[in-house]
């Protein structure tokens, strides 16, 4: 969550099994969640769970941009790195594994201010 606006933020990467390789769409936040987009995977290993794959995305008045993430893939989380058009250099992140309800719609707690 944003913590300026409350809105769901960050990366939000949905995996499904699929052969060769699996099947990923990205979400980022730019102000608001954005929707997936399907990324192309570029390096897969399920032995050792290195992962890399991009996504083309729209940017600048219609010009077209990549977010990269090179990283691995556990049961339980993704660790590595994503480049972004918006990012000066590669930033670090580790994505834990929830549910699509619960990545799109966190649950929130409202606190006195």
């Amino acid at each position: 969550m944003e913590k300026e606006s409350g809105d769901v933020g960050g990366y939000v990467v949905i995996v499904s099994d699929g052969k060769p390789f699996p099947a990923i769409k990205l979400s980022w936040s730019e102000g608001a969640l954005k929707q997936p987009v399907a990324a192309k995977v570029t390096n897969h290993d399920r032995a050792s769970g290195q992962l890399s794959f991009s996504a083309s995305i729209e940017w600048d008045e219609g010009k077209r941009r990549d977010i990269q993430f090179d990283g691995k893939m556990t049961n339980d989380r993704m660790t590595g790195r994503f480049a972004a058009p918006w990012n000066t250099a590669p930033t670090a992140v580790e994505l834990e594994v929830r549910s699509r309800k619960a990545a799109f719609e966190p649950a929130m707690t409202c606190r006195p201010g």
